[in-house]
């Protein structure tokens, strides 16, 4: 069994998409996602935005590779920075 995630800005296409795709597969409509691929899936629908949050997935990798101690390091970007949508 295969995971699936479907996201789109028109809920008439995505479930366009959702009704053609089980025309041909087999497959089922779940809840909205909270977690896929190690990333915690947060949204706004009301404002229209979604986040993504990869902290669990680092701190497996980190365990992983037996670092989970390592001191942190700034990234090249100030706080707070609002990158423009496309």
């Amino acid at each position: 069994m295969e995971d699936m995630l479907l996201v789109g800005n028109d809920k008439e296409i995505v479930q366009d998409l959702k009704t053609h795709l089980s025309s041909k597969l087999d497959m089922k409509d779940i809840a909205d996602a909270n977690y896929i691929l190690g990333m915690a899936i947060k949204r706004d629908q009301t404002k229209g935005k979604l986040w993504l949050n990869e902290r669990k997935y680092v701190e497996t990798i980190l365990h992983r590779f037996n670092i989970q101690d390592s001191k942190s390091v700034k990234v090249p970007i100030l706080v707070g920075v609002k990158l423009p949508a496309k």
